[in-house]
């Protein structure tokens, strides 16, 4: 899912979120891992040896694509930001953050 923006400066912002409860891996050097390891298996084809060796050494790829399903209504699924964000205060205290679009239980 995705939500676009059209803020009063003219500029657009998006918001992309996705059902994945979590990450499927930690770094973005991992997640290029993935992708390249992916792309050696072709459409339709068992997984390569690459792709296999990857998924052994990341079991976070399992966790996560576990948690994708098909909901039983969309009307109460949670959707989860694709990235994470990182706020700074004043004092230098960091507090990551994801966000999440979730129904109102007040709308179900």
């Amino acid at each position: 899912m995705s939500i676009k923006f059209h803020l009063p400066d003219g500029v657009d912002s998006d918001i992309v979120v996705n059902s994945l409860k979590f990450f499927t891996v930690a770094t973005p050097e991992d997640f290029r891992d993935l992708q390249l390891a992916n792309a050696t298996s072709p459409p339709g084809a068992p997984r390569s040896a690459e792709l296999e060796a990857f998924l052994k050494s990341h079991p976070s790829v399992g966790k996560a694509n576990a948690t994708l399903g098909t909901p039983a209504s969309f009307a109460d699924e949670q959707f989860f930001g694709i990235d994470a964000f990182i706020f700074i205060d004043k004092s230098g205290r960091r507090q990551p953050f994801r966000y999440i679009i979730a129904p109102s239980k007040s709308c179900i």
